[in-house]
């Protein structure tokens, strides 16, 4: 019995320090508050509260298209820094109800390193898959069709060392790219009020540019005075 007692507690241990990556098929409430267990079977300790020392970007800049794939990076902001070992990431809502992910992830710059966690959809979210410690990790994330989203960020869950570990890090916004409303010079109608002709265009990419397509200032139309 003691022998048995024993090894149902280096488990328990296991389970609540995550090694391996959070369980989120055994614990689902992790993909929500995306913390690790701060008991003495778990991490042994509080979240930091001061600003972590490791940085999330994505190529994603200030906007995203739907379907399309944006890199998101971890990385620690100076040499200096400690590698981190642990980490758990998902997009979602910048701002007000933001506990669901939100698109999916795919493809990982070390495939041995991480694992994809179903959370609110299949590959929902990432996480390490063993602990050994990296300077830098990065995932491919796919935007989702859904022009309801808005703006989104990265939040990480990034782990130091058992005892040192920041929950729900942020990265920068970035937000749906919509069309833009332009709006031309006033014109006087016949009763002496101003009014605006209003069109809607979609802002060019990179890609529209090389195609030839026209830019936005070729895009505004003016109304004949």
């Amino acid at each position: 019995m003691q022998t048995f007692a024993i090894v149902i507690g280096i488990a328990l241990g296991l389970i609540s320090a995550y090694p391996s990556g959070p369980p989120v098929g055994l614990v689902p409430e992790l993909c929500e508050g995306m913390a690790p267990d701060p008991g003495p079977k778990g991490h042994n300790a509080t979240p930091q509260e001061s600003t972590a020392p490791y940085l999330l970007k994505t190529t994603a800049d200030e906007s995203y298209e739907g379907g399309h794939t944006y890199t998101v990076t971890i990385s620690k902001v100076q040499s200096e820094i400690l590698n981190f070992k642990g980490f758990f990431c998902q997009v979602r809502r910048s701002s007000g109800s933001n506990s669901d992910a939100v698109g999916s992830f795919d493809e990982f710059s070390n495939a041995t390193k991480a694992k994809y966690q179903d959370c609110t959809s299949s590959r929902g979210g990432f996480s390490h898959a063993h602990p050994d410690p990296v300077s830098s990790f990065s995932a491919t994330w796919i935007a989702p069709n859904d022009t309801t989203m808005g703006c989104l960020r990265v939040y990480c869950t990034v782990v130091q060392s058992r005892k040192i570990y920041w929950v729900r890090i942020t990265s920068d916004e970035f937000c749906y790219k919509k069309e833009a409303v332009i709006e031309s010079p006033a014109v006087v109608a016949e009763d002496g009020e101003q009014v605006h002709n209003r069109e809607f265009v979609k802002l060019p990419t990179d890609d529209d540019h090389q195609r030839g397509r026209p830019t936005k200032r070729q895009q505004m139309k003016r109304r004949p005075s």
